[in-house]
């Protein structure tokens, strides 16, 4: 039987989007969370560096400087919040930051310190940092002087922006993508059982009762809903069996009084009695035999062993019932069009479903009309007759278990059982059964092979 799975198991609802979205919105705070505490505690850091990279400055300014024809200091070049001093001359080099020349004069050689000084704006009371560096050269010594307004630090947002594009970036984005793949592969390990669950689910039915779904390495979350299940199928297989048993015997004890009844009927002197009293017997055999093919079919299930010869199995179906289309005034004939055959099949079974469907073909057709089983070019057979036919409506209720087929003429159909018994075993076959019209009055039902 073909089974199509569910597509809600792949949609966002299922267990694997949940926990797969879950994983990576945790992971995703969690890298979150360790890039704002990088970024804070970089950030509180920032002073040092800034402070440090002063003096690198004026250690460079003073080791890159070089001396005019005089010998005194030249910039290497020129800008604001820097100078250049001699202590040997006690001169700044042109191009000095002239307030930094003003600081110098103001501090004296006496008073000048090497590294970091603080200094506040006399006039705008203002904090600014002022780097001082002796680099001793072969040529004299010369102190190079860079200074930084505004307090120690660097503005937050520039910082931030810095290292988001230079380290974090670079680093987040690599780490997501690669959180994410093993999110989703670590899930899709951690769901196999779970999806072996699933394909194992999709076998039960009513021929595979049998059929358990625990087995070793069954996640422990589960086990309890899977022995759940398990032991509903106990029950459930336990009712089918109590049910086919019962079909079963009664379908049997029931044939042997129809038999004797039967056999009774000879007796009867009214021919017209007699005759009517027989035909209900033979309806009343055909619904036992209906009866047993389908608790034989819910029994055992259906063995696909069988190479069958469509054409050759149309032919010995017609010939069996022939004498019995002849007592009903009705003719049936076979066309063979192209050699079909099944494999692997069930020739007993498919026997029964082609000879559920001549009979009632002979049922709803007219007296001395012809009905016809045609088999191919198609993998198909078909049986045609020229009855009423089936209204659109009813053409998926007649092959419910228990309706009985539109047109019966005589009064003389079965319990409804044929047509559900034929469309299970083309089931099972891969196949399926249907029902169209028929050009110029009739149906046509055919039986369609994979």
């Amino acid at each position: 039987m073909t089974r199509r799975r569910g597509l809600a198991e792949r949609g966002p609802g299922s267990l694997k989007s949940r926990l797969i979205l879950g994983l990576i919105a945790v992971n995703t705070l969690v890298l979150l969370g360790v890039s704002v505490v990088y970024l804070w505690r970089g950030y509180m850091g920032s002073e040092a560096e800034v402070l440090d990279h002063l003096d690198d400055l004026a250690r460079d300014l003073a080791l890159t400087a070089v001396r005019d024809g005089e010998g005194h200091p030249v910039l290497p070049r020129e800008g604001p919040g820097q100078a250049l001093y001699d202590p040997a001359t006690g001169r700044s080099a042109p191009g000095s930051d002239p307030s930094l020349v003003r600081r110098l004069a103001v501090l004296g050689d006496g008073d000048l310190r090497e590294g970091l000084n603080h200094y506040r704006h006399d006039e705008t009371g203002e904090i600014y940092q002022v780097a001082y560096h002796r680099v001793d050269r072969p040529d004299g010594a010369l102190i190079g002087i860079i200074s930084h307004d505004g307090e120690p630090g660097v503005e937050l947002l520039d910082w931030v922006g810095h290292e988001m594009e230079t380290d974090l970036i670079p680093l987040f984005v690599p780490l997501l993508l690669l959180s994410a793949l093993v999110t989703v592969a670590t899930v899709s390990v951690g769901l196999g059982p779970v999806r072996a669950l699933s394909r194992d689910a999709l076998e039960l039915g009513p021929d595979r009762l049998d059929l358990r779904l625990f087995r070793p390495g069954i996640p422990t979350e589960i086990r309890p809903l899977v022995r759940a299940i398990d032991e509903s199928l106990d029950r459930v297989q336990a009712g089918f069996e109590s049910q086919r048993r019962f079909t079963a015997n009664a379908a049997h004890e029931l044939r042997t009084p129809l038999s004797v009844l039967k056999a009774r009927c000879s007796l009867v002197s009214d021919r017209t009695l007699k005759g009517e009293l027989e035909r209900d017997i033979d309806r009343m055999a055909g619904v036992v035999n209906q009866l047993l093919s389908v608790a034989r079919l819910e029994g055992r299930g259906l063995v696909l062993e069988d190479k069958v010869d469509l054409g050759t199995l149309a032919r010995g179906v017609v010939a069996d019932l022939y004498p019995h289309a002849r007592r009903m005034g009705r003719i049936l004939a076979v066309e063979e069009d192209q050699a079909v055959v099944v494999e692997p099949g069930n020739t007993d079974a498919l026997r029964d479903a082609l000879r559920n469907l001549l009979e009632n073909a002979l049922r709803v057709s007219p007296v001395g009309e012809e009905v016809v089983v045609r088999v191919g070019p198609d993998r198909a057979m078909r049986v045609l007759d020229r009855g009423p036919g089936v209204p659109d409506a009813e053409r998926e209720d007649i092959f419910l278990p228990f309706n009985r087929c539109a047109g019966d003429r005589d009064g003389r159909g079965g319990a409804g059982l044929g047509l559900a018994i034929t469309r299970d075993i083309m089931t099972r076959h891969g196949g399926r059964v249907s029902v169209t019209d028929r050009s110029g009055g009739g149906a046509v039902f055919t039986l369609d092979f994979p």
